[in-house]
């Protein structure tokens, strides 16, 4: 197996955390996707205990189980996702999941087209200062 598969876009950690997972199931067999819907997944305690980390860290395990297709590893953490959500108010999930209001959308773009504006001015007074110097020599007297 000369193949390698690139982790460009898989954190240290959520690798780290992969391997341990992995290490742990390594030797039983792989359970059978019944295509259930909705899917009926019991996280066993060992899973359980190993899931007790914070959104961002779970967040970027579940992209690195999806990305490496460790379909067990993913359902165990998308069940601990549902099972943060279930019951809390859409005012609870922004908070839990980071998730913006309306308001702070539109607050965060118009700062953001601020920026921009400010950054294009900017470029437009250098490009301009560039081109006044290239202009002629300067009035100002030479230092010795």
């Amino acid at each position: 197996m000369n193949e390698s598969i690139p982790m460009d876009n898989i954190k240290k950690s959520a690798l780290e955390k992969v391997v341990e997972f992995c290490e742990k199931h390594k030797g039983e067999p792989i359970p059978v996707d019944d295509d259930s819907v909705p899917k009926n997944v019991t996280i066993p305690q060992w899973d359980e205990e190993f899931l007790k980390i914070d959104n961002d860290e779970l967040f970027h395990l579940i992209l690195a189980a999806n990305y490496l297709d460790i379909k067990q590893l993913m359902n165990y953490a998308c069940k601990k996702v549902a099972l943060m959500a279930k019951g809390k108010s859409p005012e609870e999930l922004r908070v839990i999941f980071g998730i913006p209001t309306d308001e702070e959308d539109e607050a965060a773009e118009k700062e953001a087209a601020e920026r921009k504006k400010a950054k294009e001015a900017e470029k437009a007074a250098a490009a301009a200062a560039a081109a006044a110097g290239e202009a002629g020599p300067s009035d100002a007297p030479a230092a010795n």
